[in-house]
């Protein structure tokens, strides 16, 4: 057995007095503890220790009312912020939940507290954000899905299905765990006289957008091993090494999945493509145009009105009257994984900006797409820089001098990098030098304002770029020892900027600097919305006009808010978010050039994204035009792709309806066109468990 797990015969009378107490406050009888197994986990970030985790199960004698108790100690942190939870779970002989119990706080900080409990048939739940009951027949077995849990509570789950032999198992409130092992292997620690541990990937399918991956035990118990990602993991303590190859099983794992979709939902299109009959929209003059059709070739847009439809061998037709045709959008802020592509396609993004992620698995990534091994959006990289600190993020490169920060920027260089991202740890004196010496290497610098630092002080320091609105107004009233760094950038923001005057000297002269430096925002609007606009129990307002085309676990939880608005502060954090859309208002106005990111869910937010621009106050072909030429013009790229226009890329996207009169027609993109191949968008979304937007409209060959 590994250091980790421990077996005790008999458990100290002072732990035995403990789970007596939980068990008959909960109505059960405690016969004999025959076991205890604690198994340790610990979490790591890029190499640091970022967490941990303590699973310590028991199980009673074998009367009939013998249970199994799993208690879960989980702790995260990174990035200045994480959960703490504390979760118990008990499971009778027939493999029945009796007991779910959650309690702590949530990422950003909202108190936990769920209770699921079952007393002969019922069931009832309380999740803090909803509350429920079922009634369950006798013999019947049903785990409940919680808002917040931790890794560990899968042990449970797949022990009793393992048991019992079932390959799923009913989730309450609704829905099911289908259980797929996706590979198996055998690990042995590097000593010579090391036991192979025996290791399956598993996937739980049904409840989510996406299948839940985690590494198991293969053994009688189908014990939680390990969940593995590019730059992070969570594993059993002593089995760290293990991380490497199992992130390399698991990413084969992923490949082969995405590799079968992408071959279901994409279409190539050989010779000429012919789009008939549809509105189309010209970017840099932000207006829809009558009517015409457009000839593709080669990826490339050859021919615009009538000498298009008089071109001879055209190979394939797409009628669209009542359509809109668009350049293909750009979603400039995202931390993309593989399993995010398809679902930006989905949506009509075909560029996406990643803003930090792990640089060899990105790197692999974008190798990937452009030898075709994956399907996606063009994906631009920046550079990500962070300062240590016991706040780090961790991704990219984090420093712990001025001179490492410089050695990060040649690397960037070298590499091809033309944007660096500087993030909240970073030493506000180390931020001049490292911006000059990046500009000489002919990189920009954006990022988010270091602590102890003010918006207007990174301006001064020649930042080209901020990223999110929240970012901007602490300018207007972090004291100089707040620290940033931790979830103070959200709650500062929450109960302060309701108050600001954005018509003061202050905030027009910040306003000005912004537009005399045309200096870039990405405010990422959406991804505050929930944020500062929603209590528990209510839907995320962003989500609020596609819930009901969403899996059920994953539109349930967006009843849960992360951060803790509640009675005291609820109008206080509306009015902030009020007085963030209305200063991204006077930026346009004054003419700071913005452009559209989520930082959230793929594909999904995007277009909540562009209508809260126009909710704002921004037209919407005003919008439109920052989501696909400003966007490419930001990038550098405004001569190739963006626009509508003989010569550019053929990145298109078809949508039902008309964006510029109503921009949430952006959602119902009906088919996307990227590199000379054409993408189904329903059959991507009906993957994911998701009710399509729109319908594809059918390709005509000869």
């Amino acid at each position: 057995m590994p250091a980790s797990t421990v077996f005790n015969a008999q458990i100290c009378p002072a732990i035995l007095r403990v789970l007596t107490a939980t068990l008959v406050a909960g109505g059960l009888s405690l016969s004999v503890l025959a076991q205890e197994r604690v198994t340790r986990y610990g979490a790591w970030a890029q190499g640091h220790a970022a967490g941990k985790m303590v699973v310590s199960e028991s199980k009673s004698g074998a009367s009939p009312q013998a249970l199994t108790q799993w208690r879960i100690q989980y702790q995260y942190l990174n990035n200045g912020r994480g959960p703490t939870l504390s979760e118990t779970l008990q499971v009778d002989e027939q493999g029945r939940l009796l007991q779910h119990a959650i309690s702590g706080r949530s990422e950003f900080g909202s108190p936990v507290r769920e209770v699921f409990s079952r007393t002969g048939e019922t069931a009832r739940w309380d999740s803090g954000a909803d509350q429920g009951s079922a009634k369950l027949g006798a013999d019947e077995l049903a785990f409940y899905s919680p808002m917040e849990g931790s890794p560990g509570a899968l042990s449970p789950l797949l022990t009793i299905a393992h048991r019992l032999g079932l390959d799923s198992v009913p989730t309450l409130p609704r829905g099911a765990a289908r259980i797929e092992v996706l590979d198996r292997l055998l690990w042995r620690k590097p000593e010579a006289d090391a036991t192979a541990i025996p290791l399956a990937l598993v996937a739980l399918h049904g409840a989510d957008v996406f299948p839940r991956l985690a590494w198991v035990r293969e053994d009688a118990d189908r014990a939680f091993f390990a969940d593995i990602g590019p730059s992070w993991s969570l594993i059993e303590e002593g089995f760290e090494a293990a991380a490497p190859e199992l992130l390399a099983r698991q990413d084969a794992a992923e490949q082969a999945r995405l590799k079968a979709l992408m071959s279901a939902v994409r279409q190539s299109l050989p010779g000429k493509t012919l789009i008939r009959g549809a509105r189309w929209f010209d970017a840099p003059a932000a207006v829809m145009r009558e009517p015409e059709d457009v000839l593709i070739e080669n990826g490339r847009i050859i021919a615009r009105g009538p000498a298009a439809s008089a071109h001879a061998n055209i190979t394939n037709t797409i009628d669209a009257p009542g359509s809109s045709l668009l350049p293909g959008l750009w979603d400039m802020h995202v931390h993309v994984g593989k399993s995010d592509l398809l679902l930006h396609l989905a949506a009509g993004v075909t560029t996406v900006r990643d803003l930090s992620n792990d640089n060899d698995y990105l790197g692999k990534l974008r190798q990937q797409l452009s030898q075709g091994e994956l399907l996606g959006p063009r994906v631009l990289a920046n550079g990500f820089i962070e300062g240590e600190s016991p706040f780090s993020a961790r991704g990219g490169f984090v420093v712990a001098s001025l001179d490492d920060a410089l050695k990060a920027v040649d690397l960037y260089a070298d590499k091809g990098y033309t944007q660096l991202k500087l993030y909240n740890s970073f030493k506000p004196e180390w931020v001049g030098p490292t911006v000059a010496h990046a500009h000489k290497k002919g990189l920009k610098v954006g990022g988010h304002v270091p602590a102890f630092m003010r918006a207007a002080d990174v301006l001064e320091a020649g930042f080209d770029e901020i990223h999110h609105i929240n970012q901007v107004m602490l300018n207007f009233f972090v004291k100089p020892k707040d620290d940033t760094r931790t979830l103070l950038r959200f709650y500062l923001v929450g109960d302060n900027a309701h108050r600001i005057n954005l018509d003061s000297p202050e905030a027009r002269s910040f306003v000005s600097q912004l537009v005399k430096r045309q200096t870039v925002v990405d405010p990422t609007l959406s991804t505050f919305e929930g944020s500062f606009k929603q209590r528990q129990g209510q839907l995320n307002p962003s989500y609020h006009d596609i819930a009901e085309n969403l899996p059920p676990q994953f539109a349930r939880s967006l009843r849960r808010n992360s951060m803790d608005v509640n009675n005291s502060n609820a109008k206080r954090f509306s009015a902030s978010y009020d007085k963030m859309l209305a200063l991204v208002a006077k930026m346009h106005q004054a003419g700071v050039p913005l452009v559209a990111g989520t930082d959230d869910f793929p594909g999904l937010m995007y277009p909540r994204e562009l209508a809260l621009y126009v909710k704002a106050g921004i037209p919407p072909g005003e919008v439109l035009r920052m989501a696909t030429v400003g966007s490419a013009k930001v990038a550098g790229m405004a001569h190739d792709v963006g626009a509508i226009e003989v010569g550019q890329r053929a990145d298109l996207i078809l949508v039902s309806g008309d964006p510029t009169r109503d921009i949430n027609a952006v959602r119902r993109v009906q088919l996307v066109i990227r590199d000379g191949v054409m993408l189904d968008p329903a059959h991507i979304w009906r993957a994911h468990g998701i009710t399509p937007f729109a319908a594809m409209p059918p390709l005509q060959r000869p």
